[in-house]
């Protein structure tokens, strides 16, 4: 579902299909190294 749209900018909620990239982000050096570990280790557990 759209939730905003610019010209240069789409905002949508997440899907079950960016699990995997939610997984990959969520554990890169940058994340961790300035955000911090969140414990998403598997695709269900950036769904929930």
């Amino acid at each position: 579902m759209l939730i905003l749209e610019t010209d240069r900018l789409q905002l949508s909620e997440l899907r079950p299909s960016d699990d995997g990239f939610n997984v990959e982000l969520l554990n890169s050096p940058g994340f961790l190294a300035n955000i911090g570990d969140r414990g998403v280790r598997t695709p269900p557990a950036a769904r929930r």
